[in-house]
């Protein structure tokens, strides 16, 4: 066994786990042996421990991804990527939330390491303001509002619109088109004005909501074409923030239907997880607006999340 072989794979491994091809416990049990013989040769480098790092992660692993990105951050050589330094911070916050959920740590704790991981992407920033960097600001101050939340502290509406700025930010940053900071923004801005008692949809700009048909047009079309799990995805994504936004252009039924074609093509459980993580922080939102008529909403999207958990 040579360095090169495990890298090619573990990126092997990496893939078929995004692409639903492998028994996830049979990637957890070769990944484990690969570790295990790469530690005992002394074969390990910084991209075996890069990729281990992100297979945990996948496989819902945190606490051996976290590891695994900690003993790259002390390399002597520190040949890994920024996108090793991002998804660092990413796993941690998915991390505290995890634990704070199972009742491991506390809720003052939690917020503790967000803000952890939150002065860590500032410093990042300082880089450059990518849209991947923005978005992931914008889901930890997502996820620190939802701790805080549970908690029933008020600071929660702070880190919401923290949330909703940064994703907008990375919305435009790419002229609307990427389809993941333009959902999350829309949702949240959505949810934010109901809470504060603004139902007018007219108030979310128009250029952004005439962006999101434009998006879930071009899925559509590609769609016609061929089964592509990333337009598949996108669309799933899209129809949900248009059933959150109140247009009459999708249902329930819809919606469930693109879920249901992108976990049946791909999807790893980290993945899959992050999905119900953002539907179960939506719910939350919904049952803190007084509104009655936002109930029906709070019903479909639990009804979403009880069907995607059930198909994991």
């Amino acid at each position: 066994m040579v360095e090169e072989e495990v890298e090619i794979e573990l990126q092997n491994l990496l893939q078929q786990l995004e692409a639903n091809q492998n028994d996830h416990e049979y990637v957890l049990g070769r990944v484990n042996k690969l570790v295990e013989a790469t530690e005992k040769t002394g074969l390990e480098n910084d991209r075996i421990v890069e990729l281990t790092a992100a297979l945990y992660n996948g496989l819902n692993n945190y606490a051996s991804s976290i590891t695994c990105y900690q003993k790259l951050l002390s390399s002597n050589k520190a040949t890994y990527s920024m996108k090793s330094l991002e998804q660092y911070g990413n796993v941690r916050a998915k991390f505290a939330v995890k634990n704070f959920l199972e009742e491991s740590i506390s809720g003052p704790e939690t917020i503790k390491e967000m803000d952890v991981v939150i002065a860590d992407f500032e410093n990042l920033l300082k880089f450059g303001q990518t849209r991947e960097r923005l978005s992931l600001m914008g889901s930890t101050y997502k996820r620190k509002m939802f701790v805080q939340q549970k908690m029933g502290v008020k600071q929660s509406v702070k880190s919401l619109k923290e949330s909703i700025s940064y994703y907008e930010k990375a919305a435009s940053m790419s002229g609307f088109k990427d389809p993941y900071p333009l959902t999350n923004w829309l949702s949240l801005e959505r949810l934010a004005m109901l809470l504060e008692g603004k139902p007018s949809i007219t108030l979310i700009p128009l250029e952004a909501r005439k962006a999101l048909d434009e998006l879930k047009s071009r899925c559509e079309k590609k769609l016609e074409e061929e089964k592509d799990y990333w337009a598949y995805a996108n669309l799933a994504t899209i129809q949900l923030t248009q059933l959150i936004l109140g247009t009459p252009k999708v249902s329930l039924g819809e919606v469930k239907k693109s879920y249901n074609e992108v976990w049946k093509m791909a999807g790893n459980k980290g993945q899959k997880n992050a999905e119900i993580e953002h539907l179960e922080i939506l719910s939350l939102i919904i049952s803190n607006i007084k509104k009655s008529d936002s109930k029906e909403l709070g019903k479909d999207i639990d009804e979403l999340m009880e069907h995607l958990r059930a198909s994991i």
